[in-house]
């Protein structure tokens, strides 16, 4: 075969014919994805006071649920370097309602610490929602779940969908 490619080459009877915009094509899809970037806050709190970390992940082309992952699961990183929520913790599913108006997040293990004083867990339940805010979809409320059961907690109630605005102000 490529004897005969060799040989129909240099009679000139084989000639390559190359789009011109190939190049043109590959430049713009990459301009694309550079574009479909988005800097991301997680926030947190830590030692009584609001934090953030920026970040900068893809965005481009991905499904809504996929956005909400990427945050959810960078959200978690974040707060599993800081010690706010235990190493083992990681989000199994993340689901939007047919309207997008409402988040389903579940995780293997609950991201609040057991322990931890009352005020602290509706800080870092405020850090997750403010976190949530800078997905694409009009949500109105967040469900959180472990083991795709609604979260238990023996001093806060998980059982009714938090408002993505939060409770504090």
């Amino acid at each position: 075969m490529g004897g005969a490619v060799f040989f129909f080459l240099e009679r000139g009877a084989l000639i390559f014919n190359f789009p011109k915009n190939i190049f043109i094509r590959a430049q713009s899809t990459a301009q694309k994805l550079s574009r479909g970037s988005k800097k991301v806050k997680y926030y947190f709190w830590k030692d009584g006071r609001d934090n953030e970390v920026t970040d900068e992940i893809l965005w481009s082309s991905l499904p809504k649920t996929e956005q909400y992952k990427l945050i959810v699961a960078g959200w978690l990183k974040v707060c599993q370097e800081e010690k706010l929520v235990d190493a083992g913790v990681n989000l199994e599913f993340v689901g939007l309602a047919p309207l997008e108006n409402e988040l389903y997040l579940s995780f293997n293990r609950p991201v609040l610490k057991e322990h931890a004083a009352v005020a602290a867990k509706w800080r870092h339940i405020e850090s997750l929602l403010k976190t949530c805010r800078q997905g694409s979809a009009p949500l109105e409320r967040v469900v959180l779940f472990v083991n795709h059961e609604p979260m238990d907690d023996a001093q806060l109630d998980f059982t009714s969908p938090l408002p993505i605005t939060g409770f504090l102000q």
